[in-house]
């Protein structure tokens, strides 16, 4: 039996060998799901060529992804120390109070690292060659427990971690390699944003949305992001299609020539793919831009192109090119919610094409779909879902393209000299108006639920619905609607009643060079004990409490004391269930007898010998902000003793209790 469908998109085994090939570099059982994949393939009798295309992605990926791991330096260079460092910024990411950023260093030793600029002066912009002062942390420490990290975007390629001050910090010089080059040119048309007579929250706005090279502020970040409007501030399909419909409206002239009315295919193509150079050719417009190639190139040959099968060859051009953008957040939202456009985004709207409303009521079934298609991984990353998206979105879609291309005309008649007041003063009044939508969703607070954790099979059981409800909108009877309705309620209901992970009950203790903490999970409750005189929680612990089941509202930050049913606090003696920390800041600490292990603050400047005989621990913890040679002699002593120290510059301390 031959599968037609499978035919009518050749790209999808091409795509999923490239999926497979970079995630099994980290789950080699992928490896037997792919020759199942490979025999389904033969066995339906698939043409050979597409199944010898999913070998051959497959393969090619994962060589490609091994060969772009980054290797790790010296455990010397994580000793705690700080050293003088030199490298190439190579992205950044500002807020309003730091700038987070993927450094590339050469000297003292090479190696990539994510570094956290604890200002936003110098303004650090990809390309820039810098020269700091900061002691590197060793960023695989959070493998045995990731939620504890503040930073997990695999795609990164980091083996380090940094906290470097302002004062440590300068910028000596620009690299001018082509990826560089391609940046600057986001940054410069983004300066002529700014210069421009639009009003300074609008020009970073129109800067962010249309090129990327701009930041608007954290809380305008989390209204949108409450919005679910999010993807309005990067430069995604969105703003490539509205993009390429500018042009192709630009062109619309040609057709009255047979001829030029195709070449015109070409001209949107590299239109598009000038567009995506000046916005650094990010993953995002990269996809979107294959995408439209693709379609376009059909059109100028006069070929079908099915828009599915488009989206699957980009997916396979994408990691072929960087197989760990598989891991990014961006790419799986990008891919989740064009996916679910071409599956849902008809069979929701009620009306058919031809009808007069039927751009009406696609408003809000575009939105839907591509809420419904993205849903899994905003609840598996950020453990929310906002729902006021599809509104919020419908009528984005009516007033952000108008503003993108009314806010661009005003730019570029202010480039050349033209008086645009008026037209930048409605061009202002757009972007407020996108601003009280986004303020509306943030004001309804039931309107953002946040805290919601889903496990492994609940997780399946949801993409198993999505799937389910697919294909009940491509069903013809109202039988086999019956039947698949039937399976996806079995399905939530086995979720449902499934008893709940028991909740954590576990010690974890980590830290970075300037603060250390000790987070406790027991009974529904969470607390926070700092290390040392910073009283703010190391990056955000919500998603590591969430794991265990605690809300956000049951967490505890820096309490004096803890007098809980199996967690107690008081003196410096943590006693959780049967186990016995003392958390020593001086030789007096605590009380005489055996304990389970001694936390060393990082102002500790006692014997050690006399605290471990008084106290004979069975393991040693070093805070990471100690002096790297107080935390050195430290090391040598409990290694005469014979007793395993865990150093928080290098590893974390788990313990369960």
């Amino acid at each position: 039996m031959k599968i037609a469908r499978f035919d009518a998109l050749p790209a999808f085994p091409a795509a999923a060998g490239a999926v497979v090939g970079a995630v099994a570099v980290d789950y080699p059982w992928l490896w037997v799901v792919a020759g199942l994949f490979f025999g389904v393939l033969i066995f339906v009798r698939v043409r050979l060529v597409p199944a010898l295309f999913f070998v051959f992605m497959a393969a090619s990926t994962s060589l490609i992804a091994r060969r772009m791991d980054v290797p790790e330096p010296d455990a010397s260079v994580f000793d705690g120390r700080e050293r003088i460092w030199t490298g190439i910024v190579e992205s950044v990411r500002s807020t309003d109070r730091s700038q987070r950023c993927v450094v590339s260093f050469e000297e003292p030793v090479a190696m990539r690292c994510r570094m956290t600029l604890a200002d936003v002066t110098p303004c650090l912009r990809p390309g820039d060659i810098v020269e700091l002062e900061g002691a590197a942390e060793y960023s695989r420490r959070y493998d045995a427990s990731p939620a504890l990290s503040y930073g997990t975007d695999r795609a990164e390629r980091t083996v380090a971690d940094m906290l470097v001050m302002q004062r440590s910090c300068r910028v000596t010089g620009h690299s001018d390699a082509f990826q560089f080059r391609l940046l600057d040119l986001r940054y410069t048309l983004a300066e002529y944003v700014y210069d421009s007579p639009l009003a300074p929250s609008t020009s970073r706005l129109l800067a962010a949305s249309v090129f990327g090279g701009g930041d608007v502020g954290d809380d305008r970040k989390e209204a949108f992001r409450a919005s679910g409007l999010s993807h309005l501030l990067c430069v995604s399909g969105f703003h490539v299609a509205v993009f390429a419909l500018v042009v192709s409206f630009l062109l619309f002239p040609l057709k009255i020539s047979e001829n030029l009315g195709r070449w015109r295919y070409l001209m949107i193509v590299l239109a598009v793919w000038g567009y995506a150079a000046a916005t650094g050719l990010q993953p995002s417009v990269f996809r979107a831009a294959v995408m439209l190639s693709v379609y376009n190139l059909a059109r100028l040959l006069q070929r079908n192109s099915p828009p599915l099968n488009s989206l699957f060859l980009a997916v396979a051009i994408i990691l072929a090119v960087n197989p760990l953008w598989v891991y990014s957040i961006g790419f799986q939202l990008s891919v989740a919610a064009v996916l679910g456009l071409l599956l849902m985004s008809d069979r929701l709207n009620p009306l058919r094409r031809g009808n007069r409303f039927y751009g009406l009521f696609a408003l809000f079934a575009v939105p839907l779909a591509a809420t419904i298609a993205t849903a899994p991984v905003l609840l598996w990353h950020f453990h929310t879902l906002p729902l006021l998206t599809v509104p919020a979105n419908a009528l984005a879609s009516l007033i952000f393209p108008l503003f993108m291309v009314a806010g661009c005309a005003v730019v570029l008649l202010a480039a050349i000299g033209i008086p645009s007041g008026f037209a930048a003063g409605l061009v202002d009044n757009l972007a407020r108006v996108i601003d009280n939508i986004c303020g509306l969703a943030v004001d309804v607070g039931w309107a953002n639920p946040a805290g919601i954790r889903l496990g492994v099979y609940s997780m399946a059981v949801l993409c198993g619905c999505i799937l389910i409800f697919v294909i009940i909108l491509y069903c013809r009877k109202n039988a086999h609607r019956l039947v698949f309705a039937s399976v996806g309620l079995a399905l939530a209901l086995s979720a449902m009643l499934l008893p709940e992970d028991a909740q954590a009950s576990d010690i974890a203790v980590h830290g970075n060079t300037y603060a250390a903490e000790i987070r406790v999970r027991c009974g529904g409750r969470g607390y926070i004990v700092p290390l040392s005189s910073r009283k703010r929680p190391i990056g955000n612990p919500d998603n590591y409490f969430l794991d265990g089941g605690i809300a956000a509202d049951m967490i505890e930050i820096a309490p004096d004391s803890i007098c809980h049913e199996k967690v107690r606090l008081h003196g410096g003696m943590l006693l959780a269930g049967e186990r016995r920390l003392l958390i020593a800041a001086n030789d007096s600490s605590g009380v005489a007898g055996a304990v389970d292990c001694i936390v060393l603050k990082g102002r500790y400047r006692g014997c050690l010998d006399s605290l471990l005989a008084r106290n004979s621990p069975s393991a040693l913890i070093i805070a990471s902000d100690m002096d790297a040679d107080r935390r050195k002699a430290y090391i040598a002593i409990a290694d005469t003793a014979g007793l395993p120290v865990c150093d928080l510059t290098r590893e974390i301390f788990l313990l369960d209790f």
